[in-house]
């Protein structure tokens, strides 16, 4: 039997207190990736759902399309958006808007106007 002073550790101590150290760091990181891919997953879930509630036949109009047809300007579009008024989906670096939207704030507005 071997006999320690207190306050030393023995090779079989220090190389738990490695493996616990080790273990505890794998877990750190395994619960970073689970993260990662729980937002991941819940990013492409909104998508689907997003794609399934929108019709295929609905036609979408790029900002370019709102500025001529709707005599907007780029900061009314990016603060209709901002407000969540239009809903714009991102396809690359280009925002597309559905056009029954625009028609329906452009509903509102000459109402708006009318009263």
């Amino acid at each position: 039997m071997q006999v320690e002073a207190a306050g030393t550790k023995t090779k079989r101590g220090n190389r738990h207190m490695f493996n616990l150290y080790s273990v505890f760091r794998l877990l750190v990181r395994i619960l970073d990736a689970l993260l990662s891919l729980d937002e991941k997953v819940g990013r492409i879930l909104e998508h689907q759902k997003n794609v399934q509630q929108s019709p295929v036949s609905e036609k979408w109009l790029e900002g370019a399309d709102l500025k001529q047809l709707y005599n907007l300007s780029d900061s009314t579009i990016y603060r209709l958006a901002k407000r969540s008024v239009l809903n714009p989906v991102m396809v690359g670096k280009r925002k597309y808007f559905k056009e029954s939207e625009v028609q329906q704030y452009a509903r509102v507005l000459l109402k708006r106007v009318r009263d």
